[in-house]
């Protein structure tokens, strides 16, 4: 009897170590596991950082306004150029990571494109009448064509005369070689973007307020070793101006919001 109770007190122990080693080889695995997660974990933390990372700057607007024609700037020059594709206002992207970034392509176009118009839009404010309208407008959205015209035009209520604006709507693209980091760079923006904008701030307390314009900027660049990122952000004109009377300042901030649609 003594000698079958020392065999299982004996068999026990054994078991007992067997078991005892089973969980301590588990918690070695487990704790390499992890220890391997965290080491991962930090050389893709340690390497995001060090890649390049360019993104776009709030950009503060307070120019005077001379009518829904005029650029975002200090003088009246630029009512003049009806024929170009960019506006003179800028906007500027700054390199926050810490690497240069190659091959930049920034491209600049409108949310919803043909869709944010209707065929015909007529507005009658306080000084003035203004008028949308969308060349070949049936063809256009039919077709779901991403470049085409849009006449903009304003006519004085009081006063005779009228100015004429054929905007070409379509993707303006910019190209960098290199931006080092922590370097900037300043780009202009499409010009249909600044008239629209201009539009929606004379027209937004009105009982037929333009639709808010907004643009899709896609920012595509590669890192020293030809890996390629991609960002989109929702650009837009908050708009703070009360442009009536003698107050003939427009106002606000031109602001970037991540695209969260875009991976």
């Amino acid at each position: 009897m003594e000698k079958e109770t020392m065999e299982l007190i004996t068999l026990s122990i054994s078991s007992g170590g067997i078991l005892f080693s089973a969980i301590a080889a588990y918690a070695a695995l487990k704790s390499a596991k992890v220890s391997s997660d965290q080491f991962n974990n930090q050389t893709e933390r340690q390497k995001v950082l060090e890649n390049p990372k360019v993104i776009p700057l709030t950009e503060t607007i307070n120019f005077p306004f001379y009518g829904i024609h005029f650029d975002w700037v200090k003088n009246r020059i630029s009512s003049t150029n009806y024929h170009l594709d960019s506006s003179e206002f800028k906007v500027n992207l700054l390199n926050v990571g810490k690497n240069f970034a190659l091959d930049v392509n920034i491209a600049f176009e409108l949310v919803g494109g043909i869709d944010s118009f209707n065929y015909h839009y007529h507005n009658k404010i306080t000084d003035y009448q203004i008028f949308l309208l969308v060349e070949n407008f049936e063809e256009v959205a039919l077709a779901n064509l991403d470049d085409f015209y849009v006449n903009v035009m304003n006519v004085p209520n009081y006063a005779d005369g009228r100015e004429f604006d054929p905007l070409r709507v379509h993707t303006l693209q910019h190209f960098e070689p290199i931006i080092q980091a922590g370097d900037s760079i300043s780009i202009y923006i499409p010009r249909y973007f600044i008239v629209l904008s201009n539009v929606y701030a004379v027209t937004k307390n009105s009982e037929k307020p333009l639709n808010k314009p907004k643009l899709l900027m896609s920012i595509n660049y590669k890192n020293e070793n030809f890996e390629i990122s991609k960002e989109q952000y929702i650009v837009e004109f908050e708009d703070d101006s009360n442009i009536q009377g003698f107050n003939r300042n427009i106002v606000g901030n031109l602001i970037f919001k991540k695209n969260k649609l875009y991976p």
